[in-house]
């Protein structure tokens, strides 16, 4: 197989993998249970004429949460996360998919999830040192996530962590009721999404970019 040919083999097995890990996700029972108690809550309240107010309740102190098999700490409320495991079936089989998850448990919150993912993909088939190739897989991923929840992409960025390559962006979904920021990165073989669920008219909440910024590797 010439180098050409190989790469754009690569390019269509990358976008096969992102497909495949998203459509596992959206198949997990725990993703499609919080983003239905997400439009439960916009149900119970009148977001359309003013963004909601932030609680007076008091909120519990943020710490750090390490996972040291997810190799990863951030900053969270309590510093508490909850752990789920679920298996995305790919054309170069199985891969673990791993999921923490934060759901602030008081009326007013900013946020109503922060969210941490990784998987790590079989030994030679993604790597952070192909650029071309990684740049593919985050195309495909933001595309396959977008669809999965009938959202639109407002913003996409390439970024770097520690000079590993990484992308942000925002999918406004739910008739544009409802905001994900995600920040992904591709570190050796590992895949990691952070990310955060909010009102669309809280989408400039500090507690955002704080719990993405604190995203640091172990």
């Amino acid at each position: 197989m010439s180098s050409r040919k190989e790469v754009e083999f690569l390019k269509k097995m990358y976008a096969a993998f992102a497909k495949a890990v998203i459509q596992s996700v959206r198949s997990n029972r725990i993703v499609v249970l919080l983003l239905l108690l997400i439009a439960v809550d916009l149900k119970a309240q009148d977001t359309s004429a003013v963004a909601p107010k932030p609680s007076r309740m008091p909120t519990e102190r943020w710490s750090e949460y390490k996972s040291f098999d997810g190799k990863f700490l951030v900053m969270s409320p309590g510093g508490k996360m909850i752990e789920k495991l679920d298996t995305a079936k790919t054309p170069m089989g199985p891969i673990a998919y791993h999921l923490y998850y934060n759901q602030p448990d008081f009326d007013g919150a900013e946020n109503y999830f922060y969210m941490v993912s990784y998987c790590d993909y079989p030994e030679g088939s993604v790597h952070s040192d192909s650029t071309e190739l990684v740049q593919q897989l985050f195309t495909e991923t933001i595309k396959e996530a977008a669809f999965s929840i009938a959202g639109k992409v407002l913003y996409q960025d390439d970024i770097k962590f520690l000079g590993y390559p990484g992308k942000l962006w925002r999918i406004d979904y739910g008739r544009g009721k409802y905001t994900i920021k995600t920040r992904a990165y591709v570190i050796g073989n590992r895949f990691y999404t952070i990310q955060t669920v909010m009102s669309r008219l809280m989408s400039l909440n500090p507690l955002s970019d704080r719990f993405l910024d604190s995203f640091k590797l172990l």
